[in-house]
């Protein structure tokens, strides 16, 4: 039910010789009543200054009154400067809030030495009494599992590398793991890219092969779930040695060719001889054009297979022979190209 405004008189009633400065009891009398009708006997009427001090309250209804009368002492020092507050508590315990109270003044009529004041209140619908709503005490965040990097992909360089990228899609991680895998090598952590990468460069690799990249973002809680790409590194072009010349001196033999390729890993090396059969001269640098095989047998003929290879792949092989003389001085030296 809406309730409508309400009247409440209050009369002021100072004793002789108020002073200002001085502690002196005033007593407040009034009679109450709500939506129209006296309110019943056993109301609470409290009264507070302006700065929230409780200086006074009364029950209707008490000490053989009225049953909608009320009267109550109240003791400040300096009440002509205060705003009081008039407080009716229902029999429900709703209290009427300030905001809903008109403000009153004491006022002081110095005129016979006797303060008077006529105070009057205008209750409006009571509501209940507002409360304060609490502040909310911010806690530390709970910490998770970071997001894994999302559009993660490889990219070849067109020759021995590759470039990884992703997307950074966490934001409490304290970095990356970057691992690869390949057929040759197993697996192996290339990587630990800082918090917030989004790019890293693989290099060194071997043309001709498929790499597989696994990338997981971690904190101190743990690993996000781990994301896989892959590429393949191209194919080479790789040149069979040419222009393979080889020099016999003594029972040593010195074999040279033309670098033509530009990827090979290096270069691998055999010989062969009816009586030693095969022996692996090793596998020789890039870039290599020469090789001194010694400590060779008199009279025996030796044949030279040379390619150059990349990763597993390999070039055509090209092959040239030696024949050791059987009594040759030292300083002899015999030349023999390849077909």
């Amino acid at each position: 039910m809406i309730l409508t405004a309400l009247l409440l008189a209050i009369v002021l009633i100072a004793p002789q010789s108020v002073k200002a400065q001085s502690p002196v009891p005033m007593l407040f009398t009034g009679t109450a009543s709500l939506d129209g009708k006296l309110v019943a006997s056993g109301t609470v009427i409290t009264v507070y200054t302006a700065r929230g001090f409780k200086v006074g309250s009364a029950t209707t209804g008490a000490s053989g009154q009225a049953a909608n009368a009320w009267t109550t002492t109240i003791f400040d020092t300096s009440l002509e400067d205060q705003t009081l507050y008039f407080y009716i508590t229902l029999s429900s315990g709703t209290i009427l809030p300030a905001s809903d109270q008109k403000q009153v003044t004491a006022v002081y009529d110095a005129e016979g030495g006797r303060g008077r004041a006529t105070v009057t209140i205008d209750v409006q619908t009571p509501t209940a009494k507002p409360t304060p709503t609490p502040t909310p005490i911010p806690t530390a965040a709970r910490l998770t599992l970071p997001e894994a990097p999302s559009s993660f992909q490889a990219i070849s360089d067109g020759a021995k590398g590759m470039l990884l990228t992703w997307r950074d899609a966490a934001t409490n991680e304290d970095g990356y793991e970057l691992w690869r895998w390949d057929v040759m090598i197993g697996w192996k952590l290339v990587g630990v890219p800082a918090p917030n990468a989004v790019s890293y460069a693989d290099s060194g690799l071997s043309v001709g092969v498929t790499y597989y990249y696994y990338i997981g973002a971690y904190n101190s809680l743990g690993y996000s779930d781990f994301v896989l790409a892959s590429a393949t590194t191209p194919a080479p072009t790789l040149q069979m040695p040419s222009g393979v010349r080889v020099d016999v001196s003594g029972t040593a033999a010195r074999l040279s060719w033309r670098d033509d390729t530009t990827s090979e890993d290096g270069y691998e090396l055999w010989r062969w001889n009816e009586r030693a059969g095969w022996t692996y001269l090793g596998g020789l640098a890039a870039n290599s054009s020469s090789y001194a095989d010694s400590g060779l047998t008199p009279g025996a003929i030796y044949w030279y297979y040379l390619a150059s290879y990349s990763g597993t792949t390999y070039s055509a092989w090209a092959e040239i022979s030696a024949e050791i003389p059987a009594q040759a001085p030292a300083a002899t030296t015999t030349t023999r190209t390849a077909n």
